[in-house]
């Protein structure tokens, strides 16, 4: 089975998830898989934004 979303996303959580913003103005939570990246909670070190 094969799910297909078109839209923008509008937030990135995580690492691995993201909210996507449907043509329909529905938010959706994705959580991408094979992803290897840290929680936001579990972080040990401060994270730079650029």
């Amino acid at each position: 089975m094969t799910w297909a979303w078109q839209g923008k996303v509008v937030l990135v959580t995580d690492g691995d998830t993201i909210v996507l913003l449907t043509e329909d103005r529905i938010q959706v939570r994705i959580r991408l898989y094979g992803i290897d990246a840290p929680e936001s909670a579990k972080l040990q070190f401060k994270v730079k934004i650029y």
